[in-house]
């Protein structure tokens, strides 16, 4: 039988001084904290799934509606309930990834934080004036919970104090600012106000840390890892809805299964390319450089947004397929569009962040692989942006001619293309030096012989 100490120091997860850091895999307790954020974005996109009553489609305003509600009075709550959950994610992925305490009481600490995480999700059930009261009190306990995180760590990691104690004290703040406005009693109004505020500080509070004296090392390659998890966890909630949709008695079973191919398709090809964005611990852009970090953290944390609102365009898509004759409404044709078109161009920003910007080409690149390497990005950047055209070439058209089986399809061709490209310049990057494919080097998949490149320095 397994004993577990009641209390013990905490520890850092890996120091400064370590060149190599050690692979670490995700623990339970991170799983756990997952299978409560899946709940909370399928609260989230339950509001945009809802069909219209019959009333609403009779009017003139909303004839290119089709069965599902409009999405544009949606967006700012689910934005602001996302950004709220993933907040609290975010804390303890850096939590998890820095520190070390499998005692009982830091158990019992992580417990709160996940009380709160599971009070906010309950928050975000139904529409957000309904239940903002919810959602302020998990925000209480989550912040309460971290705080007691934080204590065990704090007394016994002296070089951590300062970043605890920026951390402490932003939690601090926002739990008094919380909870002044639920004795208060303002209204839903003035609350979604403070939610946006909340979010807007709890943000700007990570980057702070580069101007503590004391900075700590995260344990990078669990970290990133994290991330991966969160993109599965966004479509974790389109991926139930495609693949337990009943089949229309009207259709061949060709055009069902054809359709849900084309939608799982969209997912799975989005998550090829996430998992592609990912370098080795010792490339990555939060070891080159403090402003490459923050720049790579800023633009994930936007692209998370961006993931929901495909996911949710997905799932909308994929029901119009089966009804309403393949009709779709111009709020998921965007979703999908603009979903799509701005994840990969954050694609591309990320990539350039850990490969780019003087690494990928760089002056001691071959002629050859030089020119390579530009087509790439060139080639990169212009299929994150190619949907906006597609959306272009649909508008020449008459609009009733546009189906979500369409649309689907078009994007689907893209990705396919997106994919296709890669393997093909991966191939010939590695064929022009003579080195073994493989992933995770760089963007184009290869390691660069040492004779022909110089290591680059990263803090």
């Amino acid at each position: 039988m397994s004993v577990r100490p009641i209390f013990t120091k905490p520890t850092l997860v890996t120091e400064w001084i370590d060149d190599d850091q050690e692979e670490r895999d995700t623990y339970w307790t991170s799983l756990f904290y997952d299978l409560i954020l899946v709940a909370g974005v399928g609260a989230i996109s339950d509001p945009f799934n809802e069909l219209m009553e019959e009333g609403e489609k009779n009017h003139p305003e909303n004839l290119q509606s089709g069965l599902l509600v409009p999405i544009s009075p949606l967006i700012l709550n689910a934005i602001i309930q996302f950004s709220l959950l993933f907040i609290q994610w975010l804390y303890f992925n850096e939590y998890t990834s820095t520190f070390e305490d499998e005692s009982l009481v830091g158990h019992i600490a992580s417990f709160v934080y996940l009380l709160g995480l599971a009070m906010s999700v309950t928050g975000c059930v139904g529409e957000l004036e309904e239940a903002y009261t919810m959602l302020a009190y998990g925000i209480i306990v989550s912040k309460i919970g971290l705080i007691s995180m934080y204590i065990g760590p704090y007394l016994y990691i002296e070089k951590a104090r300062s970043h605890l104690t920026l951390r402490c004290v932003v939690a601090l703040a926002l739990l008094c600012i919380t909870a002044i406005s639920i004795y208060l009693d303002i209204s839903f109004h003035w609350f979604r106000k403070i939610f946006i505020v909340l979010c807007i500080l709890d943000i700007l509070s990570f980057p702070m840390i580069i101007f503590l004296k004391d900075r700590l090392r995260i344990h990078i390659a669990n970290f990133t890892d994290r991330y991966k998890d969160l993109t599965l966890i966004i479509f974790g909630e389109a991926i139930f809805s495609i693949t337990i949709q009943e089949a229309a008695p009207s259709r061949k079973i060709i055009e069902n299964f054809g359709g849900q191919a084309l939608t799982l398709w969209l997912i799975y090809s989005l998550a090829l390319n996430e998992f592609n964005l990912y370098p080795k611990p010792d490339e990555h852009a939060l070891r080159r450089s403090i402003i490459f970090a923050i720049l790579w953290n800023v633009t994930m944390q936007v692209k998370t947004i961006f993931l929901l609102g495909t996911s949710v365009g997905i799932k909308r898509a994929h029901f119009l397929i089966w009804e309403s004759e393949g009709n779709i409404d111009i709020g998921t044709k965007n979703l999908l569009i603009y979903g799509i078109s701005f994840t990969l161009f954050s694609v591309v920003f990320i990539r350039s962040y850990s490969f780019g910007w003087g690494r990928h080409p760089n002056v001691h690149d071959p002629p050859r692989i030089k020119a390579l390497k530009y087509f790439w990005w060139f080639g990169l950047g212009s299929v994150s942006i190619s949907p906006l055209f597609v959306e272009k070439f649909m508008l020449l058209q008459n609009y009733e001619s546009i189906t979500s089986l369409l649309v689907v399809k078009c994007l689907g061709i893209l990705l396919a293309l997106l994919t296709l490209l890669e393997a093909i310049i991966s191939n010939l990057a590695a064929a022009m030096l003579g080195v073994k494919l493989e992933s995770g080097g760089n963007y184009l998949g290869v390691e660069s012989p040492p004779s022909q490149y110089n290591s680059i320095t990263v803090t």
